[in-house]
């Protein structure tokens, strides 16, 4: 399967988590299921978002686990898992394994990532990708360089063959696709800003099977700036589908932008955010939490978080417009079992429903992060 972390994965796992356009194979099973969201659902995945200070801990070792389920109604959780594996930094040729399933209204995936990457030059690798399919016909391989010109720079550039052997592999003869898949991704870090573009090559294929014709593409764009006062991020998708059966045919082309301005002041943490899918759907957000150390059951220490989140939505539907106002207030509590292993149990309340019915519960929410 395919590693594709979309908008919804990056706002669970943080604003760093890294993403990948290639196409799913699932994918061509149904337009695009925009219509099951609910007006709270990013107001939800906001106040789920790890505790401060978890990405960082995540990014710096090579071997971890982390878990995120969030409820988002009586029958769905909002659920992301990863994991992953890899050989010493520093080695002449490294090994690395990474597992990432996410399943909420939009996606449910586990996508599986296999690397090998080795030294040819001072501050230059070759890179060989793989993902774990085990149908051989939605296989892909990849390859890339990455590059370290300077001390407090990284830039990486891949190239993935998606399902590199369908055509030879595939189980349903009469299907066939024109146009190859293939994604190219660009990326570029420092310790100021981050950068990265991924675009999927567009192709139809011809699912002559399932008695239709599917045509697909997309791009994803991917920027953080870090300051000293503020860091911003912009996260950019556009995507593309088409079903043509018999004389009916049903297109979709889907963009969706998630702007954040967020700001941390020791204990503090605010923010903004802005987010728009095509033009029926817009939301502004403003989000709030603060921590303090504090004893549980006179026991266990550990950091209760408190926040607030608000979020205000339009949609238009049949050429009406409407506008929601939700307030979401926070009560959480973070434990160390260790320095480098952390549970966060999270809970919500829906400050916005005690004006119309008392219905305050929110939802809950409980993390998991381990690394070693």
């Amino acid at each position: 399967m395919k590693r594709n972390i979309l908008i919804a994965g990056c706002l669970l796992a943080g604003l760093a988590s890294e993403s990948e356009a290639r196409f799913l194979e699932n994918d061509a099973d149904r337009l695009d299921p925009e219509e099951r969201l609910s007006t709270e659902y990013y107001n939800d995945l906001v106040s789920y978002r790890a505790p401060a200070g978890w990405a960082a801990l995540w990014e710096g070792h090579d071997v971890g686990v982390r878990l995120n389920a969030g409820s988002l109604n009586i029958n769905r959780f909002a659920y992301a898992e990863d994991v992953k594996l890899a050989t010493p930094r520093d080695g002449a040729v490294r090994f690395g394994f990474a597992s990432a399933r996410r399943e909420d209204y939009l996606e449910q995936r586990t996508e599986r990532e296999l690397r090998v990457d080795g030294t040819i030059l001072p501050g230059l690798r070759l890179v060989g990708l793989a993902d774990g399919s085990a149908l051989k016909e939605f296989g892909d391989l990849g390859l890339g360089v990455e590059a370290s010109p300077i001390a407090d720079l990284w830039i990486a550039l891949s190239y993935w063959s998606v399902d590199h052997y369908y055509m030879s592999k595939k189980a349903e003869a009469v299907d066939e696709r024109d146009g190859r898949a293939g994604s190219l991704v660009l990326a570029a870090k420092t310790s100021y800003f981050e950068l990265r573009y991924e675009r999927d090559q567009p192709f139809t294929w011809k699912l002559r099977s399932r008695g239709y014709d599917y045509t697909y593409s997309r791009s994803i764009a991917h920027a953080v700036v870090k300051t000293p006062w503020v860091d911003l991020a912009t996260d950019l998708e556009w995507k593309a589908e088409a079903f043509a059966e018999a004389a009916r045919t049903r297109s979709l082309v889907r963009t969706v932008a998630v702007h954040e301005a967020t700001r941390r002041l020791s204990s503090v943490e605010v923010g903004a955010q802005w987010i728009e899918r095509r033009a029926a759907y817009r939301q502004h957000a403003l989000a709030a939490s603060w921590r303090e150390e504090a004893a549980i059951f006179a026991t266990h220490a550990g950091v209760v978080q408190s926040g607030l989140f608000a979020n205000a939505v339009h949609l238009r539907e049949d050429g009406r417009d409407r506008r929601e106002l939700h307030v979401k207030a926070q009560a959480a509590w973070e434990y160390a079992f260790t320095p480098k292993a952390r549970a966060f149990l999270n809970s919500t309340w829906d400050l916005d429903e005690l004006s119309r019915r008392f219905r305050p519960w929110g939802g809950g929410d409980l993390q998991f992060l381990a690394v070693f």
